[in-house]
């Protein structure tokens, strides 16, 4: 059973529970449609050379650069223990667990989780981990150095699945540790009555991000991207 001191702060957490059953029902059925294109929609169709190096393209791009910042300066990313939040079928997992000693690799989606076991079952440093949709349950407290997630906070469709993450992103780092997250931060049309669904999910602006960063506990160190889909929050949990 879950402990639900995991989810600090959070009034609705049968809502909570709702859109959680909602994101793993969506992303089970994409998982038997075409999990490569709903991971990465470049291509509707993948090889698996060229699947894969898309991931390593992304982590290449997106955490390689702040490798200095993320060890500390004095340690090896061999050291260190990351949790991926999304990783669908493993497309960056595989490049990830080449960088660093441990890697928690979390979806919602069992049929995601599933082929991802399949294609990198020979990582023994890769734990896979099936969760509820709005936890990091059940890694425990203050046991992991880097916290990462690219291109899945933007399908999420409620501000309040995201703030539990934040929170448990908080929850599970040590003293002094890194969570890097892309979120969207593009404007919203006011001509539009977008309704946030699985797929185009929820938007922040920089202030809203810069209170979700405070709320959950973590300093701010660098926004960069701030109003476009690709916006990025690099935080760390005080020592």
């Amino acid at each position: 059973m879950q402990n639900m001191d995991t989810i600090q702060d959070i009034d609705n957490i049968q809502d909570l529970e709702i859109v959680a059953r909602q994101m793993r029902m969506d992303w089970d059925e994409r998982a038997l449609q075409n999990p490569r294109f709903f991971v990465q929609s470049a291509k509707s169709e993948w090889d698996d050379a060229e699947f894969f190096r898309s991931g390593e393209v992304n982590v290449a791009n997106e955490v390689m650069p702040d490798i200095h910042r993320i060890c500390g300066g004095s340690r090896s990313p061999r050291e260190l223990t990351m949790v991926e939040i999304g990783c669908g079928v493993g497309r960056m997992t595989r490049m990830l667990s080449a960088l660093f000693g441990k890697v928690y690799a979390v979806d919602v989606s069992a049929g995601m989780i599933n082929s991802a076991r399949r294609a990198l079952g020979d990582y023994r440093n890769i734990e896979f981990l099936l969760t509820d949709g709005k936890s990091l349950y059940p890694i425990p407290a203050d046991t992991v150095d880097f916290v990462f997630t690219f291109i899945v906070l933007q399908h999420i469709p409620s501000k309040d699945v995201i703030k539990s993450y934040f929170h448990e992103a908080f929850r599970i780092l040590k003293p002094g540790g890194v969570f890097k997250a892309q979120l969207n931060g593009a404007a919203e049309d006011p001509q539009t009555q977008r309704v946030p669904d699985t797929w185009d999910g929820v938007r922040f602006s920089t202030q809203e991000m810069e209170d979700l960063a405070s709320s959950s506990g973590f300093q701010m160190e660098s926004i960069t991207g701030c109003d476009t889909q690709y916006c990025w929050v690099f935080l760390r949990k005080p020592w």
